[in-house]
């Protein structure tokens, strides 16, 4: 898929979970982002790519921090913020536990933890 600037929401989520995870963002970072959806659903995982490269390559990738909301449905959505092993900002990742479409990035204030049992 071809890529895009990335939404406002995708941009507090990312701003929201480094600054959960203590990553530190570089200056004017939304300036030079932009987004590779990974699905073909509105809302989705995408891939982070800087705005001189409009191809997104799955490289392998960890966690820099997780939360947590409840899409109007009720229904969780779980988001992994992930940097690649140069430890650049490579994907910001929603699942919603039921597999159907995401209906909207809520605020940040609505965010919690996630919970394993």
């Amino acid at each position: 898929m071809e890529s895009r600037n990335c939404t406002e929401e995708e941009l507090q989520l990312i701003e929201f979970l480094a600054q959960k995870g203590n990553y530190c963002l570089e200056n004017n970072w939304k300036s030079k982002i932009m987004a590779c959806p990974l699905t073909d659903e509105v809302i989705g995982s995408i891939g982070l790519v800087d705005n001189n490269n409009d191809i997104y390559e799955a490289k392998g990738n960890h966690l820099i921090a997780d939360c947590q909301f409840l899409d109007t449905d009720g229904v969780p959505v779980v988001v992994y913020l992930l940097v690649d092993s140069e430890g650049k900002l490579d994907e910001l990742d929603l699942w919603k536990c039921d597999y159907s479409a995401i209906n909207r990035i809520p605020p940040m204030s609505n965010m919690t933890d996630v919970y394993t049992l």
